[in-house]
Parts: structure tokens; sequence; C-alpha cells
């Protein structure tokens, strides 16, 4: 662990860190796409807030109380689930105002979303939180008496002195997940061949990846499996809805014909 870096907060830093790593990725994939930087930028701060908004939400549903003092809800306490959700639907709206495709815009904000996420998750390590089960698998971590992970476990007699069993480093299995969907997201952004795809392939891959890797988490939470699962198979939904959109447009559209085809003419 280390929660603090000389006087900062490791948590909130890595936060920063991983808003930092995803607009910059968003804005090179969206001028990639043709939108226009200046407007795309106001975007990227809006779906951020959106985002820590719909996570705070998601947990203090799910707490019922603050956290106390609560000036520390700025520092911890954000559900993923919540935050996607409310994301997605900032940018439904965000594209609906500007007359934007959704599918196009979302397919620029999931790989840096994924990266972005996966940075975060280091800062979770760091601080001690999102800890996982007990493992005897060589990589297993054991945190000191200073930790939510300590605490945690000291209830069920699960630690030695100052430190726990040694425990899965759940936290970096959520950054492996996530920066390897963020690979394969960006590697379909470059070969897409309709607008939404790469939404469906993150929802599809982190959802169904985060549903595995929640079995292994102390917090036995099962709504946020359960969000998992619904991201994941709403994914392949949307999947098999846009591509028969897109193979639909496809079709509609006129094939040249040897009629309508420009006559050559010859030189004089």
């Amino acid at each position: 662990m280390l929660p603090y870096i000389g006087m900062v907060p490791t948590y909130p830093l890595f936060f920063v860190l991983g808003f930092l790593v995803g607009a910059s990725i968003a804005m090179r994939l969206a001028v990639r796409s043709g939108f226009p930087r200046q407007t795309f930028r106001g975007g990227i701060i809006l779906a951020a807030l959106a985002m820590l908004a719909g996570g705070k939400l998601h947990s203090l549903a799910e707490r019922g109380q603050l956290f106390w003092p609560a000036w520390w809800e700025l520092f911890a306490g954000y559900h993923y689930p919540g935050g996607l959700l409310l994301l997605l639907i900032t940018l439904v709206l965000a594209a609906h105002w500007h007359r934007w495709r959704f599918t196009a815009v979302s397919d620029c904000f999931v790989p840096a979303l994924a990266f972005a996420a996966g940075t975060i998750r280091i800062g979770c390590f760091l601080a001690g939180c999102c800890f996982g089960n007990p493992s005897t698998l060589p990589w297993a971590v054991s945190f000191p008496a200073s930790s939510r992970a300590w605490t945690a476990y000291a209830q069920e007699n699960l630690v030695h002195g100052d430190w726990t069993d040694p425990l899965h480093p759940l936290q970096l299995y959520f950054a492996l997940m996530c920066v390897t969907v963020g690979i394969i997201t960006l590697r379909t952004f470059k070969n897409k061949a309709w607008d939404g795809q790469v939404l469906c392939v993150y929802l599809i891959a982190h959802g169904f990846g985060k549903f595995a890797l929640e079995f292994m988490r102390h917090e036995q939470d099962v709504s946020l499996r359960v969000s998992s699962l619904a991201f994941g198979l709403t994914g392949l939904v949307l999947f098999a809805v846009l591509q028969r959109w897109s193979v639909a447009e496809d079709n509609s559209l006129p094939r040249p014909t040897e009629c309508s085809r420009p006559a050559l003419r010859k030189p004089q």
C-alpha cells in the first residue's frame, strides 16, 4: 500500500491521472472521426462529471448514508455501474443536442473509459480498497493493519498480527482486464464496420469480465454482479440490432449499374 505520496492522497491522484489518460485518448479518437475539437473537449468534461455523479449516486443508494466527515465523499465511494449508466445517458442527450450520432460518439469514449478505469484501479490497489478473497497463489498480497482489508478480515479472524492473510490482488486483476479491453476496443475502432461496434465490444468484454472478477471480491455485492452481467447482455443484444441495421442500411443504398456509369470521353 501507498495511501499517500508525500502529502497527496494516492487514490484521488490516480483519479485525476485516469481522467487525463482517458481525455487524451477520447480527443484523439474524436479528431480522427471528424468531430470538432473545441466542442468535443467540452463533451469530455461533461462526460467525466456525469461518470462521477452516477458513480456517487449508485454508492449513496447502496450505503444509504454519507461518509463522515462528509468531505471524504469527494475522495471515495464511487460505483462503476452507476457511473457508466449516467455517462451513456449523458452521451445520448449530448449527441442529440449537437445532432451527432450517439453510436459514433460513444465509440470515441469507451476505449478512453477502459484505460481511465485501469489507471484508477491502480490507485485502488495503492489505497487498499476493493480487495479480494484469501488466496494461496504466489502473487497473492497481504495488507497492513492500516488498511480496510485488515479491518474487514480482523472481524473474521483472518489476520496475523499486523498483516492480513494473502489475498487476491483484485484491484490489479481489474486494472489488467480494463487495459486488455482498452486494447481490444482500440483495435475494433481502427477496423470497425459500423458505428456503435466499439461500444458493443466494450459492453460485452468489460461487462462479462467484471462479472467474473466480482466473485473474487471480499464484499459480496450482488448488485455489482447483476449490473455487470446486465451490461454484457445489453452489449450482445445491441450488437445484433446495430449490425442488422447496418446491413439494412447498406442494402438500401443505390448500387451502380451499367446505365448509371458516366461514359468515357474519347480523346480528341
